[in-house]
């Protein structure tokens, strides 16, 4: 198994911890990696918060261009993977923080309104984790070897804390200040760049990043259809209905079933169904690939052995008048 397959077990604790999907699957992985995958995700985990850090001015400033579509926010957590990269030349240090990065950026879409970037957080790793960090992965060590630096990491000393108040229900800004012990450093600086001077041109005019979105197109493509209904739902929500806000019925004065539960608790009816929408759509990933895996391997049929028997002539007109 490939250290990036782990990713999707790490990102799925980390919706679940947030709040993004209700329950959490089981771990996908081999069982004698399990104890290590719980580490890994409690490591990202906290450092989501560490990330938030540098970033939260960079995000402000581009946030509003960065949501409007799956390809700018593809674009976005790309750029910002590719200076990570360019800073840290350990290839574990390295994977730990994309990581963490592309988790906190789908976070801060999902408290803007935009939960739905989760479902190509996956995708954009694996791209991202296939072009530039597996042969860096792989220079730096083997599987022990990566398991002995995340056992060391301080994030997963700070894990049991951090889950606590998140049990708690500590605000993001909390958990940083008095759990964590860290707070916003001045004109954050990486790769050469000053984060909170990044303007949009040096994003979207950046050619690796354009080059590796690219190999993605269709994922963002299918995408792109849920980021505009969130839009336009979020347009009406803000406009609001006269109507709506006061109780009144509609001038029919009928309400079907469905209606009448959402009318009952709009704001918890809707909040569940979307996140059993968000659960049903982190499992395409894996069925498309059990599909895929499953068709390449089954063997060719006669012909023949499919073909439905024949109905004779004088059974067609009979079961026909019958039907009739």
């Amino acid at each position: 198994m490939e250290v990036g397959d782990l990713a999707k077990d790490v990102f799925l604790y980390v919706w679940f911890r947030n709040k993004i999907v209700e329950e959490l699957p089981a771990l996908s992985v081999d069982p004698i990696l399990e104890a290590f995958v719980e580490k890994l995700r409690n490591v990202i985990l906290v450092e989501t918060y560490v990330t938030r850090l540098p970033w939260v001015k960079f995000l402000r400033r581009h946030s509003n261009r960065m949501i409007s579509s799956p390809t700018l926010y593809a674009k976005y957590v790309i750029f910002a993977c590719y200076l990570v990269n360019k800073h840290y030349k350990d290839g574990f240090e390295c994977f730990l923080r994309v990581v963490a990065l592309v988790a906190e950026f789908a976070l801060y879409a999902k408290a803007k309104g935009h939960p739905e970037f989760t479902q190509v957080s996956n995708d954009i790793f694996d791209a991202f984790y296939a072009k530039e960090l597996k042969e860096k992965f792989k220079k730096q060590g083997d599987w022990q070897k990566f398991k002995q630096y995340v056992q060391k990491r301080l994030s997963l000393e700070q894990s049991e804390e951090v889950n606590k108040a998140i049990d708690n229900d500590m605000p993001p800004s909390e958990i940083l200040n008095n759990v964590l012990g860290m707070s916003p450093t001045k004109k954050p600086k990486l790769a050469g760049y000053c984060i909170d001077d990044i303007n949009q041109k040096t994003v979207e005019s950046h050619l690796q990043t354009l080059e590796l979105v690219e190999t993605i197109a269709s994922v963002l493509d299918f995408q792109k259809a849920t980021t505009e209904e969130k839009a336009v739902e979020m347009e009406q929500e803000t406009v609001g209905s006269p109507d709506v806000s006061q109780g009144q019925v509609p001038a029919t004065g009928k309400e079907s079933v469905g209606e009448s539960a959402l009318s009952s608790d709009p704001p918890s009816t809707i909040k569940k169904a979307k996140m059993k929408l968000m659960e049903a759509l982190a499992d395409i990933p894996a069925l498309t690939s059990l599909i895929r895996y499953v068709l390449s391997h089954q063997p060719e049929a006669k012909s023949e052995s499919h073909q439905p028997e024949a109905k004779s002539e004088s059974q067609q007109p009979k079961a026909k008048s019958e039907s009739q």
